[in-house]
């Protein structure tokens, strides 16, 4: 219960950020154009990055696959206690939806190729090493049920 308060503070938070930076980005724009239109100026040449906020679009699409992740996850875990689902098998589970959630995020939030690619790295290698490891007791298991054979 806990965990699900945290994760709703935590969307709250962001739509709130968002929406705060929204509103900044907004005045400081129709500022300048007050400022601007009434003494004409040489246009000025800066090396300032401006962050600009995503898009509403984005932003709504990257809260439904947040929401969507979260119901994801809270169906798992009570999968995993109704089934009594081993624990390594419970974090190849778990770990590897909240890798696809990850990559989906990153994908609506508006990211570029070159921002995503390490992550899309790091997330691959973490996935291929989940599904490709075998615990002691499953590779025992095979040779054992193959020698008797």
């Amino acid at each position: 219960m806990k965990t699900f308060l945290f994760f709703v503070t935590l969307l709250m938070l962001t739509a709130f950020a968002q929406e705060t930076l929204a509103q900044t980005v907004t005045d400081s724009v129709q500022q300048k154009a007050v400022t601007t239109e009434d003494v004409p100026q040489e246009p000025n040449v800066s090396d300032e990055h401006v962050p600009v906020p995503m898009t509403a679009t984005s932003f709504n699409l990257s809260l439904c696959v947040l929401g969507f992740g979260l119901l994801l996850i809270i169906g798992e875990i009570i999968l995993v206690y109704r089934l009594n689902i081993s624990p390594q098998d419970t974090i190849k589970f778990i770990i590897v939806t909240l890798i696809v959630i990850g990559s989906l995020y990153l994908i609506t939030a508006g990211y570029t190729n070159n921002q995503i690619a390490p992550a899309m790295g790091l997330l691959g290698t973490i996935a291929g090493y989940l599904l490709g490891k075998m615990g002691p007791e499953s590779a025992s298991n095979s040779n054992n049920s193959n020698t008797n054979v």
